[in-house]
């Protein structure tokens, strides 16, 4: 089995290439540790019976509804001592809890947000909560605590015979050091016309130290993308990948 993370920021074409990468063959599963972070959100909202005050001891007292949610979707261990936070922390890693105090504050003037639902389609309205979920579980309960679960579905689709695997979401070194260690290959995407990162999303900046093997750059149309992906994985399953795709039009050569 192939097994392919991809990585860059928002916007540049993660989704469209897994997609496109899916269509390669019949026998393909997409994991997104995004909808990881999601399905922690829906949990964790489904069982809030009163809205979260934007304070430490009020976000404290939320955080208390996690550890039981995390064993149901991760499979992981906690309690609600690991996962309190306290003022230190909080000035350790401002922008981290900014991100939280501003759902906790969004909630207080929308307060049906919390009976929403979270997904593919509602996101961006969600996503202060989603951010901070995904930086902070990594923080306070360990790096691979989203990509030990992922792996966990990879093995059991390899046991199912499954041929490719595409990975999205991969937002810490972390990450794709699990994507390797199982045998897997990291892909950046990247495209030029993009709008700017969040600088204030701590997952974004680690993003920029994630290690990869391919670069492809998406700078063409969604024909030109799938005319790449298509390349790619006959590149990867013949052996002979290369370190650089370009959907669109290539570089022009340095002049020397």
């Amino acid at each position: 089995m192939n097994i392919v993370g991809v990585t860059g920021q928002i916007g540049h074409g993660k989704s469209s290439l897994a997609q496109l990468l899916g269509s390669s063959t019949s026998s393909c599963r997409h994991f997104e540790s995004g909808q990881l972070v999601m399905d922690v959100a829906n949990a964790w909202q489904a069982a809030t019976s009163k809205l979260p005050l934007p304070t430490q001891d009020g976000l404290n007292e939320w955080i208390g509804l996690l550890p039981s949610i995390v064993w149901d979707v991760l499979h992981v261990e906690t309690d609600e001592t690991l996962l309190e936070f306290t003022s230190s922390d909080e000035a350790t890693d401002a922008s981290m809890f900014a991100k939280l105090y501003q759902y906790a504050q969004m909630l207080q003037e929308q307060p049906q947000l919390l009976r929403g639902q979270v997904n593919l389609d509602t996101k961006e309205t969600y996503r202060p909560l989603l951010q901070w979920l995904g930086g902070y579980f990594v923080k306070m309960i360990g790096p691979g605590v989203w990509y030990d679960e992922i792996i966990r579905r990879i093995k059991h689709a390899e046991a199912e015979g499954c041929e490719l695997v595409v990975v999205t979401g991969l937002r810490f070194p972390g990450d794709a050091e699990r994507i390797l260690e199982v045998r897997g290959i990291v892909v950046r995407i990247i495209r030029s016309d993009a709008e700017e990162r969040d600088e204030t999303d701590p997952t974004e900046r680690e993003r920029l130290t994630i290690p990869y093997q391919v670069t492809i750059y998406n700078d063409g149309t969604l024909e030109d993308l799938a005319t790449v992906a298509s390349q790619f994985y006959h590149d990867l399953t013949s052996g002979q990948l290369q370190v650089a795709y370009h959907a669109g039009p290539a570089p022009m050569p340095a002049v020397v």
